[in-house]
């Protein structure tokens, strides 16, 4: 059974990937099959800035379910993986959680890539910026459990 954890982890990590690295595409994807059966012309859809902000912190969320799958299909196998994973998600959350800014920037300039929108002209929003920093923390907070569960 826990071999089954570790393979459904994996599956769930590549489509939260997927969803973190092309919002943008899924979202048009989601408003073409929304316009199938409208009056609209399925080629010309544009997914809304929040839809594809969804998608992407949709994936993140996706994602880490995945990695908690895989490290509870691991555990059986052998207990010295989870500090390194753990201290993965620590290098992974802590420069998140302290320079919240330049990431959350930098989701934007990602976002604006497939829109209209040019990317060197775009600031993210107070509120994407705090979501920002508490994804690092709670990346971080994540990290060290693991460490200490792997102890």
């Amino acid at each position: 059974m826990d071999a089954h954890l570790a393979i459904l982890g994996v599956l769930l990590m590549v489509a939260g990937v997927r969803s973190m690295v092309r919002p943008y595409e899924l979202g048009k994807f989601d408003e073409q099959i929304d316009a199938v059966g409208s009056t609209r012309p399925v080629p010309d859809v544009e997914p809304a800035d929040w839809k594809v902000a969804l998608h992407r912190y949709g994936g993140a969320a996706i994602t880490v379910a995945g990695a908690v799958s895989l490290l509870y299909g691991l555990r059986s196998v052998e207990n010295a993986l989870l500090p390194t994973y753990g201290i993965f998600l620590i290098f992974l959350g802590a420069p998140i959680a302290l320079r919240p800014s330049v990431f959350a920037k930098l989701e934007e300039q990602l976002n604006a890539i497939g829109s209209k929108r040019s990317w060197s002209e775009v600031e993210p929003a107070h509120w994407k910026v705090v979501l920002t920093k508490y994804t690092g923390i709670a990346l971080t907070g994540v990290g060290f459990g693991l460490v200490a569960l792997g102890l």
